[in-house]
């Protein structure tokens, strides 16, 4: 249970288009920050005394079968209540772009799509972790727009570490299906799931 200094586990790719933001996340968090994926040792997630796993979406992230062990370990039930390790909380990254759909103006805008939809604040479902989609859809996890603003961030982990105890997660699907083939993960008929994209707010 939190004791009201919310610890995170950062959840990542260690991707380099991914180092911007995920140097202005561990500078805003700090020593709230208890661990993170891929630092752990290969096969090995330690979420130790966790409250959040904090998922941080760039383009090549759905693709991680480290990312998708990660998940996975944070909603193993502990205790006799049952509840997750872990609530899930997504961040997406300003390096997130929509597979085959990279053409963006000199505003980081993509005019293929919404010309006044900047980057970092929507996302399609096929290509963000499996595992997180789903629980967003169950309403266990939340995803948000990139900050860098440690008021912003804190008070998403606590939302998180608040909920942690109030809500079950849904059951993850076989991990087989986590990281699917070129621009993402498929559904239940093997091809990618249907639905646009999905606008994130604060």
């Amino acid at each position: 249970m939190s004791d009201g200094f919310e610890r995170v586990y950062l959840c990542h790719v260690g991707h380099e288009d991914d180092e911007y933001g995920t140097d202005k996340v561990k500078a805003a968090l700090g020593a709230r920050i208890v661990g993170e994926t891929p630092a752990e040792a290969p096969g090995e997630v330690t979420l130790g005394e966790a409250d959040v796993v904090l998922v941080l979406v760039g383009e090549h992230t759905w693709a991680s079968a480290e990312v998708a062990a990660t998940l996975r370990a944070a909603l193993e039930p502990v205790g006799d209540a049952g509840h997750p390790r872990c609530r899930l909380l997504g961040l997406v990254l300003n390096s997130y772009d929509y597979p085959g759909l990279s053409q963006r103006d000199a505003t980081g805008n993509d005019p293929m799509l919404h010309p006044t939809v900047p980057k970092g604040t929507s996302y399609w479902p096929h290509n963000v972790p499996r595992a997180l989609f789903e629980q967003v859809q169950a309403g266990f996890a939340a995803m948000r727009p990139f900050s860098k603003a440690a008021a912003d961030l804190e008070a998403w982990v606590h939302e998180a570490a608040v909920a942690r105890t109030s809500e079950k997660p849904s059951r993850p699907g076989p991990i087989a299906e986590d990281v699917g083939g070129e621009l993402g993960w498929s559904g239940p008929s093997g091809s990618p799931i249907a639905g646009g994209e999905v606008r994130v707010r604060k």
